[in-house]
C-alpha cells in the first residue's frame, strides 16, 4: 500500500475560456480514485505563465504538507457584533 504522503502533488492548468486560466494542486490518491484537491484558484488570472507562478506558489507552500487537503468547505467571514 503507498503511503499518502510520499505522492507528489500534480499542478493542472486549464483554459476554459480564451485568455483566462485557472489552476488547482491535486494530490493522487491511487490508479482510479479521484484526487484530492489541495488548492485551486479563485477566479481567472490573464495568462498561462500567472497561472504557473500562482499554481506553483500553492504547491511549494503546500508540499511542506500537514497531509491535509482541502474538504470543499468554504465560508466567509463577517465582522458583527453578538
Amino acid at each position: 500500500m503507498m503511503n499518502q504522503m510520499s505522492q507528489a502533488l500534480e499542478l493542472h492548468i486549464e483554459e476554459p475560456v480564451a485568455g483566462q486560466f485557472l489552476w488547482k494542486v491535486l494530490k493522487p490518491i491511487g490508479p482510479g480514485i479521484k484526487p484530492h484537491i489541495v488548492d485551486f484558484a479563485m477566479g481567472p488570472l490573464p495568462s498561462r505563465q500567472a497561472a504557473l507562478e500562482a499554481g506553483n506558489a500553492s504547491m511549494t507552500r503546500n508540499g511542506a504538507g500537514s497531509g491535509a487537503s482541502w474538504s470543499g468547505d468554504y465560508a466567509d467571514t463577517l465582522p458583527m457584533e453578538l
